[in-house]
């Protein structure tokens, strides 16, 4: 009873305050408000409801932690670990209380709530986009469990802001540098599209190699760096890396490090199964591949987000820094999708993994294709091009 009380005051005098003051401050439609309300709805129709909060292990882990941090107590994982780093975090977001999983949820709520007026006060987002980061599902579940996913998201978004936007390196690294804790996979894959993107376009050349050098120094720093299951590697393989992954997520999925796995043997397979596991991930689960029906609502999902996906990487853009920029995104999720491809075997798994490059790809390729239609539009009024 207590802790339910306690959500109800994070609720009504904190989560609801903090809309409608932003929502006024921005003059949201009322269509936009009314699905950030029914976002606040479904926090308290998932866990304990639709699902055991267990059903999603790691809430609990990060709840303990994060009750343990805010009573000045170190919890069971410590803090330089993914959990007691994500516990952390959890533990400093401003919320009165932390007593449930519903508490965490709010926090994660906050953060989407947070990362929303953001993107609108820096007019990123298109019409289409914005409706996309209402309605967009998995978004809409990761931000209303109590998992560490919105962290992922919004270092992420971040980083590439900065990055393709702002266009400062730096701080687009520093962004990332929690990731090393939360999602070290994520830290890398994001650095080398950046750092790569960074090296082969026009620019100082002492720069480039003053990157190159931290960038040498960082792996020496953080080579062999256990925080998890996963780890940023030395003394491998590029392939034995990727076969060290995979091999775990089969397991974590079959119960079996042997029965049925294949690793990826030579060059050729990893190039084969690379572009098998881009196309797949994206997909996954198929129709036919649905054991329930919240499989088969993610399946409909992953279609529709598949056809928008082809339907806007096709769209022509006029202009040549555009152009670099779209390729960027590109880019990244091509090495994304295709590494976790080639590792993921679990349907859940494939979807915490997946959302987060989506919802950067779809909300900066859309700003990007904005920019080109107003750029194209003054380019066509200019004086110099109607001489």
């Amino acid at each position: 009873m207590d802790s339910f009380f306690l959500d109800f005051l994070n609720l009504e005098y904190f989560i609801l305050t903090i809309v409608l003051v932003l929502s006024i401050s921005f003059k949201i439609k009322p269509l936009q408000f009314l699905l950030i309300i029914l976002h606040v709805i479904v926090i308290f129709l998932l866990n304990d409801v639709l699902f055991d909060p267990s059903y999603m292990g790691d809430q609990l882990r990060y709840l303990d932690g994060a009750k343990k941090i805010r009573f000045f107590q170190i919890p069971k994982d410590g803090i330089i670990s993914s959990v007691g780093f994500s516990s952390f975090l959890f533990s400093i977001i401003p919320l009165p209380f932390i007593e449930t999983v519903q508490s965490l949820s709010m926090i994660n709520f906050i953060i989407y709530l947070f990362i929303y007026f953001i993107l609108k006060h820096n007019k990123i987002f298109t019409n289409s986009s914005e409706i996309f980061y209402l309605i967009y599902p998995s978004l809409l579940l990761y931000s209303s469990v109590a998992l560490r996913e919105m962290f992922i998201l919004i270092f992420m978004l971040m980083s590439v802001y900065q990055f393709l936007i702002k266009e400062k390196l730096i701080i687009s690294v520093l962004w990332t540098l929690p990731l090393i804790f939360l999602k070290p996979q994520n830290f890398l894959m994001i650095n080398m599209c950046s750092g790569l993107f960074f090296l082969i376009s026009k620019g100082n050349l002492n720069k480039k190699i003053g990157m190159i050098f931290l960038g040498l120094i960082a792996l020496v720093f953080l080579k062999n760096l256990i925080l998890s299951r996963f780890t940023i590697p030395s003394g491998f393989g590029f392939l034995e890396v990727i076969n060290n992954y995979r091999n775990y997520m089969y397991y974590e999925n079959t119960g079996s490090y042997v029965e049925g796995y294949i690793p990826i043997n030579n060059f050729l397979d990893f190039v084969f199964q690379g572009i098998w596991g881009f196309l797949y991930i994206l997909l996954m689960p198929l129709p036919w591949e649905a054991e329930n029906p919240l499989q088969l609502i993610q399946s409909i999902e992953n279609i529709i987000i598949f056809i928008v996906l082809i339907s806007i990487i096709f769209k022509p853009i006029s202009f040549k820094s555009l152009r670099n920029k779209a390729n960027y995104l590109k880019m990244m999720m091509i090495v994304s999708m295709s590494i976790y491809g080639m590792v993921v075997f679990n349907f859940g798994s494939a979807s915490r993994y997946r959302f987060s490059f989506i919802v950067v790809f779809l909300i900066f390729y859309n700003f990007l294709l904005k920019k080109n239609k107003r750029d194209l539009f003054l380019y066509n009024l200019s004086p110099v091009k109607n001489k």
